[in-house]
């Protein structure tokens, strides 16, 4: 499985410029940030399930919702305020009877290759 953890929002600074987004929903030129992980991970790791941790308090829109479901990509809402090592472990419990492994991609994080 491979999570990625977006499960807060951006720092007040981005929040200035974009709105309160979780990190992976942050824009990169015309396409949210995590549609560019999602396919750099797919490029190494077809197989493996996708998880995206968001906080609970934010609401996709329908254009996120439809592109994630096209990635099968799995939803996790967290509590808000837990921190990084809370927020995986809520999703890992979510989980843990049918992992095997876990990857960890930060949602401000792009790892192409």
């Amino acid at each position: 499985m491979i999570l990625i953890s977006s499960a807060a929002y951006v720092e007040r600074e981005f929040q200035l410029e974009f709105g309160a987004l979780p990190p992976a929903l942050l824009p990169v030129g015309n396409v949210r940030l995590f549609e560019l992980q999602i396919r750099a991970l797919r490029k190494n790791f077809a197989n493996e399930k996708i998880v995206l941790s968001l906080p609970k308090t934010h609401i996709l829109n329908f254009r996120d919702k439809k592109i994630l479901e096209s990635f099968n990509v799995d939803i996790i809402y967290n509590e808000d305020g837990l921190s990084l090592g809370e927020s995986i472990a809520s999703v890992v419990s979510h989980y843990i009877d049918v992992i095997d492994n876990i990857r960890l991609i930060h949602g401000d994080t792009l790892v192409d290759g």
